[in-house]
């Protein structure tokens, strides 16, 4: 038979009330440190687990956290899901994934925000909502907040919610910095935009700072937004050499690896040659960035570390302690792979543009 609390209890020399507290680790509940390592120290001899599903009858809680991403068509999120996968193992709780976008398109005609409000925080499914696919004044944040529950943004700022971001703009100072030590001059940006997001702000602010700081041309027209997907890339990359038409720029930043692999599809299609014709950056990297044709230069970003830290700092506010913003440290390094070079010397002439 499985091991219960009270054969932990008699083994640890404790009643069964003072190893369940220990166990659950509840910060209200006073228990001495050296307590608390005796029964945890018994629990893993017997192979213990407690039973939480019979434990959240009694505390309303359910061991689970609940995270909602866009969609894992997105690298980033991808490496976000293992960093919250990882905290949920190590402090022993299960993780319910949501994403978003199929969510939505599985509901019809029916409001996404509410049904997963319903499901996940009405019907008492989850203890707490890691979050990176929202915006800044999302109504369903707002009725989380209003409510008080347990919540941390990922990869957003949000104001008087618990957020957990990197370092975007020094990793985008760094990729123009870069590209301007290369010797270009023209550099051009396709941005992400999405309705009251800040990330596309972030790395939108830190562009336009690098081109003041190392003098690079200051033209509009070398600046495009697109949405966040490879077809939308591909679109904007297409935009960019229209517009530019009669002085096109010889490097290219994408602030987001899944346009990325989009615009190098469009500049394909314009004949244009990496890196000879055209240096290409972007940002963050993910192993996919060293199979793509070419092989892309990136700068690094610490998205699992990030979903990791977003995961630890919703279990400790659910816990009962302090929540408070963090701000990752790790610097991003540049991963050279050949996509970057000097500036090409002849005039580029592309398929399809003027």
């Amino acid at each position: 038979m499985a091991p219960s609390l009270k054969d932990v209890a008699r083994l640890a020399g404790v009643n069964a009330s003072t190893a369940s507290r220990a166990i659950r680790g509840d910060p209200t509940q006073r228990i001495h440190p050296a307590t608390r390592a005796r029964v945890l120290a018994a629990a893993d001899e017997l192979g213990y687990r407690a039973n939480y599903l019979g434990r959240g009858l009694r505390v309303r809680r359910t061991g689970t956290i609940g995270l909602l991403v866009p969609n894992l068509d997105f690298f980033t999120f991808v490496e976000v899901t293992h960093g919250v996968q990882s905290a949920a193992i190590e402090y022993d709780r299960s993780l319910l994934l949501v994403e978003v976008d199929q969510f939505a398109a599985a509901a019809g005609d029916r409001p996404a925000d509410e049904l997963i409000y319903r499901r996940l925080v009405a019907e008492g499914r989850v203890d707490g909502l890691v979050i990176g696919s929202r915006t800044i004044e999302d109504p369903l944040v707002r009725q989380l907040a209003e409510r008080h529950f347990p919540m941390v943004m990922v990869n957003r700022r949000v104001d008087d919610i618990p957020t957990v971001v990197g370092r975007d703009e020094d990793a985008c100072r760094m990729a123009i910095g870069h590209l301007a030590r290369q010797g270009h001059r023209r550099v051009g940006m396709i941005g992400v935009v999405v309705a009251g997001e800040d990330v596309g702000l972030r790395r939108d602010r830190a562009f336009h700072e690098a081109v003041a700081a190392n003098d690079l041309d200051d033209d509009p027209r070398l600046v495009v937004h697109s949405a966040m997907s490879e077809e939308e890339g591909r679109q904007a990359v297409h935009r960019l050499f229209v517009q530019t038409a009669d002085d096109p720029p010889t490097a290219l930043f994408i602030s987001s690896l899944s346009m990325a692999l989009g615009v190098l599809q469009g500049i394909r299609e314009l004949r244009i040659a990496v890196p000879r014709d055209l240096s290409v950056i972007t940002f963050p990297d993910h192993r996919i960035a060293q199979h793509t044709n070419p092989p892309l230069t990136a700068v690094t970003a610490s998205m699992f570390q990030m979903g990791q830290e977003a995961g630890r700092l919703l279990i400790r506010i659910i816990d009962g302690e302090a929540g408070d913003s963090i701000e990752l440290t790790e610097p991003s390094v540049i991963v050279d792979r050949g996509s970057v070079g000097p500036p090409r010397r002849a005039p580029l002439a592309t398929a399809g543009v003027g």
